[in-house]
């Protein structure tokens, strides 16, 4: 099987995992929302402020460091597992004992055992390193996608039965754990390596000389992801962080779950080609094409949907969300492609491009978060989806200038998807002013003819005015499947 095949058979199953997972995910948070109080989203969101934070860095990019290397042996991966395991240990050490002062931080007592109970998460963790991302370097993603499945139902259905049992924020804790838990028995079934007792310090300073650098980058780029979590959490306090993260989590779900297919594949596909230049800007094309087809009109529809969204899914409780989960939509448009080319930067071996930028994010995205945050969380939302798309430019340009790509070809390759989504959205706007004029049914009846509406009106824009969009994609398809590629 070539690349192009294994690609392509990949992003099958990845999205088919991940199509799978969400939707179970999206019942599950439904549910949880309806169980649960704001506040008990907002103690968990600032628990998970710090997890996922060590969480990306236990590992110091070792992950990052197997997929990019092409000639990896034995002794590379024995290494990384002694090594992460080491350091899933050493990073929980400190949790346990900083937890108090988290808590304080955040005046929320609570948080001091749940903070200690996640952090079992880096060592659970660092123990399924190897086989992930074996996994993931070889992309089969049948098998790592069974193993996601798994502890994605497993976690939500725990949860879903403690919330029923009046347990509250311990719910998501538990569901939390379960998940890390399962995932990783799953991934040494799914693969069975097994860990020597063999070391080797050279290989490990080879592996952390790429890898140091991504974890630095990632370091930046969660913190100005989060930041805004951080200071809401200060600031603002557990309920205004409980609506804030609901917005966020609905606004940024395309971006978040469809790219993730993606860049799981990606960065492999991108790391065989790395010396092509005209290929991989070729496959980059038609990823982002295919991506943006996709994410900007369900962001859009988000966006013109939002009020009868929030009422019939969440509720009435949670309709403060509406204003700042519109203004994080904005912002998901632009991540939903530009997330994409870090992937790039990282298989050509530049992760200090990537951390600059991240760098840069860090600095002006909290400051700016800190002058508004006196304001509440719409104008937080609104701070980010102004100063965020200035950003994205840096590391498009970056990007781009690796691939040797213009602006005007970038831009032509995302046009279908741009005007089909803002027909869309005019489309799905005359529909609500027509229903609201001539009828007095409720939200579900609104939210289910705008859904109608809004796809009948995308696919029929595409196809009359972008009419070869459709044969595109399935040329890029079929490209995928036959087109031979040089041996690796």
């Amino acid at each position: 099987m070539n690349l192009k095949q294994k690609t392509v058979r990949a992003i099958l199953w990845a999205s088919s995992a991940k199509i799978i997972s969400q939707a179970f995910s999206w019942i599950v948070t439904i549910i949880l929302a309806r169980l649960l109080l704001p506040s008990d989203f907002g103690i968990i969101a600032m628990a998970w402020l710090y997890i996922a934070f060590l969480d990306l860095i236990t590992e110091l990019g070792v992950g990052a460091a197997i997929i990019q290397k092409k000639d990896l042996d034995s002794l590379d991966l024995h290494t990384c597992f002694w090594f992460s395991l080491f350091m899933g240990v050493f990073f929980y050490l400190p949790t346990y004992m900083v937890a108090p002062a988290i808590a304080t931080f955040f005046k929320q007592i609570e948080l001091t055992n749940i903070i200690r109970l996640l952090g079992l998460i880096f060592i659970i963790a660092s123990i399924k390193t190897i086989p992930y991302n074996l996994l993931t370097k070889e992309l089969d993603f049948n098998k790592r996608s069974i193993a996601e499945v798994l502890s994605i139902i497993s976690g939500g259905v725990l949860s879903v039965i403690l919330a029923f049992l009046g347990y509250g924020v311990w719910s998501l804790v538990y569901g939390a754990l379960l998940r890390y838990f399962v995932l990783t028995i799953a991934s040494y079934y799914m693969l069975p390596w097994r860990p020597k007792l063999i070391f080797s310090l050279n290989r490990l300073k080879s592996l952390m000389n790429f890898g140091i650098v991504v974890v630095g980058s990632r370091m930046l780029r969660y913190f100005h992801n989060r930041s805004d979590i951080l200071i809401i959490g200060k600031v603002l306090g557990d309920k205004s962080l409980g609506y804030y993260q609901m917005a966020l989590q609905i606004a940024t779900l395309p971006v978040e779950k469809i790219t993730a297919i993606i860049n799981q594949v990606a960065l492999p596909t991108f790391s065989k080609l790395q010396r092509n230049n005209e290929e991989l800007r070729s496959y980059f094309l038609k990823i982002t094409k295919a991506v943006s087809l996709i994410t900007f009109p369900i962001i859009a529809g988000i966006i013109v949907t939002s009020e009868s969204l929030i009422k019939v899914v969440l509720t009435e409780k949670w309709i403060s969300i509406e204003i700042p989960m519109q203004f994080m939509c904005l912002v998901g448009l632009i991540k939903s492609v530009d997330q994409i080319i870090p992937m790039i930067l990282l298989a050509k071996g530049k992760p200090n491009l990537f951390f600059r930028f991240n760098l840069i994010c860090a600095i002006i995205l909290p400051i700016t978060m800190i002058v508004v945050s006196s304001y509440g969380i719409n104008a937080i939302a609104a701070a980010f989806a102004i100063v965020y798309p200035f950003l994205s430019l840096i590391l498009w340009t970056y990007g781009f200038r690796e691939i040797k790509l213009s602006i005007s070809d970038y831009v032509r390759n995302l046009f279908p998807s741009i005007i089909g989504s803002i027909a869309m959205t005019v489309g799905v706007m005359l529909f609500q002013v027509t229903y609201r004029s001539i009828s007095d049914y409720g939200d579900l009846t609104m939210l289910v003819g705008s859904i109608g509406v809004g796809v009948i009106c995308y696919f029929i824009f595409l196809k009359f005015y972008f009419n070869n969009i459709f044969s595109d994609i399935y040329d890029i398809y079929k490209s995928f499947k036959r087109q031979e590629v040089a041996p690796e």
